[in-house]
């Protein structure tokens, strides 16, 4: 079983550097299971506070009118490889928001002053919620990141992101569309 895990990781790792070594543009890569989360079964509930003390939950954002889905976005403002898909969801926020998609940005394991900073910093005006203890990171199988989960209006999870190229965005206009 061990060892299972470790060929497993070698070989997400491997399809991670692939892009890096041919010099090309790094694609968005998905994954069908994610620690205890799969595509195609019901997402873990989330709830947490925003940067304006506002209780959001994933339950709520679902049943906006106009959303078909939501992009559960984990980051960190240490991670370098996240800020790439930061700019990226940031600079295609409108698109998202006329496809359906509500981007939901959860901050891995920092406190509300270090993550307001850094949403200044970075000129970002997605929403984030805090998940300073790291429940909401646990539910979903989150050790690594960057790391997304697109969830359905109906709860269940439609794709999991392990990377995200310059193509994020219209990926998750694609995913957003299957069923």
């Amino acid at each position: 079983m061990k060892n299972m895990r470790i060929y497993r990781a070698a070989s997400v790792l491997l399809l991670l550097s692939v892009p890096i070594l041919l010099g090309a543009e790094a694609k968005t890569l998905k994954v069908l299971q994610f620690g205890p989360v799969a595509v195609g079964k019901q997402a873990p509930a989330l709830a947490s506070w925003d940067l304006e003390d506002r209780v959001v939950t994933l339950a709520g954002l679902l049943k906006e009118e106009k959303t078909r889905a939501v992009l559960l976005a984990f980051y960190a403002t240490w991670c370098k490889e996240c800020r790439s898909g930061l700019q990226v969801l940031e600079s295609g926020k409108d698109k998202l928001v006329q496809g359906g998609i509500r981007v939901l940005l959860v901050d891995h394991g920092e406190d509300k002053e270090t993550v307001s900073a850094f949403h200044r910093q970075m000129r970002l005006t997605l929403p984030v919620v805090l998940d300073e203890f790291k429940e909401i990171s646990g539910a979903y199988g989150v050790r690594g990141l960057p790391r997304a989960f697109l969830i359905g209006k109906d709860g269940t999870v439609r794709a999991i992101y392990v990377s995200e190229g310059a193509d994020f965005a219209e990926q998750l206009l694609k995913d957003a569309d299957a069923r």
